[in-house]
């Protein structure tokens, strides 16, 4: 399969609390969608329709409750790599998104590696410190996993912020790109290593790559990824519909999906999706009562009394 540009590749092994994702590809999504899965499962009572995005999915010794992830995103708002109240405010906002995983942006090992000034970091005792008060507050109001994309920028580095302009900082020559083929390779050897999850997409770092873009146009990719090499995948890219993510996980072409831009859009989006696929959410008891009044099953078996 031909790309249209480098591929990046985001793996992980996976140990608690750190989840396994799957990957999607990016075939142009079709408006026809594969219904629901009728299947009994331990979550649902015998005989009720079963989401496959909801299913739960096993990553090494931790278990996801369901197959969305939110994917990591540059907040470019970091002050010399340590996180802020802006990062507080983001993290803590998506943990509670009904995603089973929540991946911190990238976040780079050395100063020097940063795409931007503004990005974050975890390579001294300050960027760590800053990110423990965070970290604590997820763990205390959320049951998402949290994971973490460690990153150097490479030839994105220098850049300036997407709100200042976002061109590189001119450094020299870029360098080649990377196809899904070498991906493939790659991803081979990583499972010989005891890889756990993959999420592959289509770079788009230079503005060389034309990368037609539509609805999941990179679930081809992973889906590439995943049938040749077996690890679990995650798709991402333009998924923005309950049923599109359905239809990405029932139809095996990844395991989970990934979603940026449609959660900073609608912060719950898993609550959304899981009422529309009949699916179950957990949330925290400050907001049961929130759920519709056709949808008391949302957030499992929760009660609260008047007051």
């Amino acid at each position: 399969m031909a790309s249209s540009g480098p591929l990046r590749t985001l793996c992980a092994r996976a140990s608690t609390p750190v989840p396994a994702l799957p990957l999607i590809s990016g075939r142009s999504w079709k408006s026809s969608y594969l219904p629901l899965i009728v299947s009994s499962h331990p979550i649902f009572p015998e005989n009720l329709r079963m989401s496959a995005l909801f299913a739960p999915l096993q990553l090494r010794g931790l278990k996801l409750s369901n197959r969305i992830m939110v994917s990591p995103m540059c907040q470019y708002s970091a002050v010399d790599g340590a996180a802020t109240d802006w990062h507080f405010t983001h993290i803590n906002n998506l943990s509670l998104s009904g995603a089973a995983m929540f991946c911190i942006e990238a976040t780079h090992v050395e100063a020097i590696g940063r795409i931007t000034a503004g990005c974050l970091g975890l390579y001294d005792e300050a960027t760590e410190a800053a990110l423990k008060p965070i970290l604590a507050s997820v763990r205390k109001h959320s049951k998402a996993a949290v994971a973490m994309q460690l990153a150097h920028a490479g030839r994105k580095g220098s850049s300036y912020r997407p709100w200042e302009g976002g061109q590189q900082v001119p450094l020299g020559k870029e360098g080649s790109g990377w196809d899904v083929t070498q991906t493939i390779g790659f991803a081979k050897e990583l499972k010989k290593r005891g890889v756990d999850w993959i999420d592959v997409s289509s770079g788009g770092v230079s503005p060389q790559q034309k990368i037609p873009l539509g609805p999941g146009y990179q679930v081809p990719l992973s889906q590439a990824v995943k049938e040749a090499t077996g690890v679990t995948t995650i798709a991402v890219g333009l998924i923005t519909e309950a049923k599109q993510g359905e239809d990405v996980v029932a139809l095996g072409k990844a395991d989970m999906i990934a979603l940026a831009r449609g959660m900073l859009y609608d912060p719950r989006w898993g609550w959304h999706a899981a009422a529309e696929l009949h699916g179950e959410v957990s949330a925290p008891p400050q907001y049961w009562r929130s759920q519709p009044s056709n949808q008391k099953a949302l957030f499992g078996a929760v009660s609260f009394g008047a007051r």
